[in-house]
């Protein structure tokens, strides 16, 4: 039988986001089991190990593989407003999207110097 994981999860104090830790490794967002997923592979954990997520005495969140969770995000733009797990994608600079979004690079925006614009 493989490991299990035994995650928390709690309310953040902007009460939008949501926190989930595990092994000393803590996740903020909306969806932060799945990031959380990503950060314990990345820390080198086995993608196949289970976890559960916790939210104080009640099990929230059983998952079947860190790995299997780590390649999914939350879309809410769906056409019938519910959400959904799909596909994460990164983007070239290693910005998430979501599968059939098209992964784009950021550009930063720079106002024009005053001088420049008085020219």
């Amino acid at each position: 039988m493989s490991e299990l994981i035994c995650a928390e999860l709690s309310e953040a104090p902007d009460q939008i986001r949501h926190i989930a830790t595990a092994l000393g490794v803590t996740a903020k967002g909306r969806a932060p089991v799945l990031k959380l997923c990503r950060m314990l592979v990345a820390a080198g954990h086995d993608a196949s190990t289970r976890m559960q997520v916790w939210r104080g005495g009640t099990l929230a969140v059983s998952v079947r593989s860190i790995g299997e969770a780590a390649g999914l995000t939350v879309s809410e733009a769906t056409s019938d407003g519910i959400p959904r797990f799909v596909r994460l994608r990164l983007g070239f600079d290693g910005a998430e999207s979501v599968e059939g979004s098209l992964p784009m690079r950021r550009n930063e925006s720079r106002a024009p110097d005053q001088a420049e614009a008085a020219e």
